[in-house]
């Protein structure tokens, strides 16, 4: 989905120059199609308009449009940058709050105080910083989970506060 995404929407001017059909038709396998066609038509019109068809390269910026917010400016910046920025979504959060024991915050990407936390454990090298975001990701998508966490089979367990604290004697 992601190749055929950028192979029709290369830049902002492709994007700015699309129908709403085209990007519908593309981005439906992600849900929430009406939202995120305004979105990304929205986001080929204001980079085309203030930025001369240039993807911009502060957070601030790419936050220009009222529904991108931290987490797509990051994962920009993160994956087309190689910038080592933290992800803060419930995943990444649910994940570390576990396993240092920390108690995040009901909305943990508004929090400043979440995101140098997560900030001053992502790697400084651009592609371990990728990876170690991922790798969080999956981990709490696939097997620290909200409601049943698969902790026996967690591969750092052992580092993990919330396994030491419940796990059966």
């Amino acid at each position: 989905m992601y190749d055929e995404f950028f192979s029709k929407f290369s830049d902002p001017k492709a994007l700015n120059e699309s129908k709403e059909d085209d990007i519908r038709d593309v981005i439906r396998p992600l849900g929430f199609v009406n939202q995120r066609t305004r979105t990304f038509r929205e986001v080929g019109e204001v980079f085309c308009k203030d930025y001369r068809g240039e993807v911009p390269n502060s957070l601030d910026q790419l936050k220009r449009p009222w529904r991108v917010g931290d987490y797509s400016a990051r994962a920009c910046q993160l994956f087309a940058r190689g910038e080592p920025l933290a992800l803060v979504d419930a995943n990444f959060s649910r994940v570390i709050g576990r396993i240092f024991g920390y108690d995040m915050p009901r909305q943990p990407h508004k929090s400043e105080e979440v995101y140098a936390l997560l900030e001053s454990l992502v790697p400084s090298d651009p592609p371990l910083a990728r990876a170690f975001n991922l790798a969080i990701l999956d981990l709490g998508a696939l097997i620290c989970t909200p409601s049943s966490p698969a902790c026996s089979t967690c591969p750092i367990n052992a580092a993990c506060y919330y396994y030491d604290e419940n796990r059966s004697e």
